[in-house]
């Protein structure tokens, strides 16, 4: 390294400095791509557990760049069925024609205050005044941000099939683990 003799306390702190900071800019890398290799495989993982339990993967594929889904739609707080007709509404908007609502909003299903799962449909941005949303769908803002927007054939049956499997689907992506 250097001859510890002549070199002065200064730069012996210097080069202190400038290791640590090596260090910590490698190790931050390190993390970064573990974390990216890790959710890649974790992706891989899921999508052999659909597969293996005969789910249709390019329509789940597709389905999952078009939708967004916040939540679990298992999960109920109290005797609710909102997240089952909050899925239900979405299904219906997006087999309709223009598919309406659905671009301005999503279809959501908040929880508060020990009351349990309420309906709670708000345009995309905005959230209950009381409670928070613990479930959701709604369109990626990719797919609303077309011009004109329209989903495709393809869109809307792989939307569908997702939404009407949802429960096997989650169930089927949260039994696997890194």
């Amino acid at each position: 390294m250097c001859d510890e003799n002549k070199v002065s306390l200064s730069k012996l702190i210097t080069l202190e400095s400038d290791l640590v900071s090596q260090r910590n800019r490698i190790i931050s890398e390190y993390e970064k791509s573990m974390s990216e290799i890790d959710k890649d495989l974790l992706k891989v993982r899921q999508q052999k557990s659909l597969k293996a339990a005969d789910f249709n993967l390019d329509k789940i594929n597709l389905a999952e760049s078009v939708i967004t889904i916040r939540g679990s739609a298992s999960k109920v707080v109290g005797d609710s069925n909102s997240r089952s007709e909050a899925v239900k509404s979405a299904i219906e908007d997006i087999a309709s024609a223009g598919s309406e609502s659905i671009m301005k909003s999503f279809f959501g299903v908040k929880n508060y205050s020990g009351f349990g799962d309420q309906g709670s449909d708000h345009p995309y941005g905005i959230c209950p005044r009381n409670g928070s949303i613990v479930f959701s769908v709604g369109l990626k803002e990719s797919i609303r941000k077309r011009v004109p927007f329209l989903l495709t054939e393809e869109e809307k049956e792989a939307a569908i099939y997702y939404l009407l499997n949802i429960k096997k689907i989650q169930s089927e992506k949260d039994m696997v683990s890194l």
